[in-house]
């Protein structure tokens, strides 16, 4: 086993372990402070646009997060995998990320957002009222992970889609990692490709 998978088995074993009602709890903070930050902004012009994602088995949950952004008029943002139409015949998916009005928040979870690998067609995540978002267009990003260290480096699931999505958005986006302090690393493995977050905020 390599260093990233041996790194990732590890951390994700430590996440797993924190009880239910402590993940929940620590969720909620880390939202609130989160949106503090994000949100610092929204003040002083036009509505944000913020990149989010719904959690996926321990991950933090940012439905707090993402309901503060709809309070502060702020464009939440989910990444969903949809055909690489570039690819034609090879039937491959690329992660893109669709605006989600407050009004469609609940259905589309129920139908799309909850399912974060399954490949969905754009004409039907268009009837559910979710619109595509360009990588230029966010203010903010909050990034999940696996692990991460004190440099800031992030160690994801492997897939790769984050580490094509981040160097594409603007210089002066937002790039934020959420995570549980029992994530953190020694050192994160890695390659060239591989970019540090603007920061990693732990809950």
């Amino acid at each position: 086993m390599d260093a990233k998978a041996t790194t990732r088995k590890r951390a994700l074993a430590a996440r797993d372990a924190i009880p239910t009602t402590d993940r929940a709890a620590r969720s909620q903070a880390l939202c609130k402070r989160l949106a503090d930050q994000v949100l610092r902004g929204a003040a002083h012009g036009s509505a944000l646009t913020v990149a989010v994602y719904a959690a996926m088995r321990s991950e933090v949950d940012l439905d707090a997060f993402v309901r503060a952004l709809y309070a502060a008029n702020a464009r939440a943002c989910f990444p969903v995998m949809v055909p690489d139409l570039q690819q034609g015949a090879n039937k491959r998916s690329v992660m893109a990320f669709f605006s989600v009005p407050e009004g469609r928040y609940a259905a589309a979870h129920a139908a799309v957002l909850r399912h974060p690998l399954r490949v969905f067609d754009p004409a039907t995540l268009a009837q559910l009222g979710l619109a595509p978002v360009k990588p230029g267009a966010f203010d903010a990003v909050a990034v999940p992970l696996v692990a991460f260290d004190d440099a800031n480096r992030r160690l994801g699931y492997g897939g790769g889609n984050y580490d094509r999505f981040l160097p594409r958005l603007r210089k002066d986006c937002q790039v934020i990692g959420v995570a549980f302090r029992e994530q953190q690393v020694p050192r994160v493995p890695c390659e060239p490709h591989d970019l540090p977050l603007d920061a990693v905020m732990v809950g």
